[in-house]
C-alpha cells in the first residue's frame, strides 16, 4: 500500500511539473539578442545605459509599450531609426519573454 501511495505522488509531481512552462530569463534574452553590444548597464556605449533607461521609462508597462512599437522612444529618439530593427525583433518575441526582457532591464531602475 505504501508503494502504491509512493507511486501516486512521484506519477503526479512529474505530470504537474511537465505541465509548468519555464518563465523565460530577462538576462539571457538580453545577451542572446546581443543587446549587450550597444547597452550596457551604467555606462553610454551606443546606446543608452539599463539605469538611464529604467529610469526613463519608469514602469515596466511604458517599456512593454515601446517594445510592442505603441509608442516613441523616450531615450535617445534620434537613434529610434538604428533601434527600428531591434525592436521589430522584440516585437517577435511572446508576451512572457518581452515581460521578461523588461523586468530584467527595469532591475537598474
Amino acid at each position: 500500500m505504501k508503494l502504491h501511495i509512493l507511486l501516486f505522488v512521484l506519477l503526479g509531481c512529474f505530470f504537474s511539473a511537465s505541465n509548468v512552462s519555464a518563465q523565460p530569463d530577462g538576462q539571457e534574452l538580453f545577451e542572446t539578442m546581443n543587446c549587450f553590444k550597444c547597452h550596457d548597464s551604467e555606462y553610454n556605449k551606443l546606446g543608452p545605459p539599463l539605469k538611464i533607461i529604467a529610469r526613463a521609462y519608469e514602469k515596466n508597462e511604458k517599456l512593454l509599450s515601446y517594445f510592442n512599437g505603441e509608442m516613441d522612444p523616450i531615450v535617445k529618439p534620434e537613434m529610434a531609426k538604428i533601434m527600428a530593427g531591434e525592436v521589430t525583433k522584440i516585437n517577435k518575441l511572446n508576451d512572457q519573454e518581452k515581460a521578461s526582457l523588461a523586468n530584467f532591464i527595469m532591475k537598474y531602475k
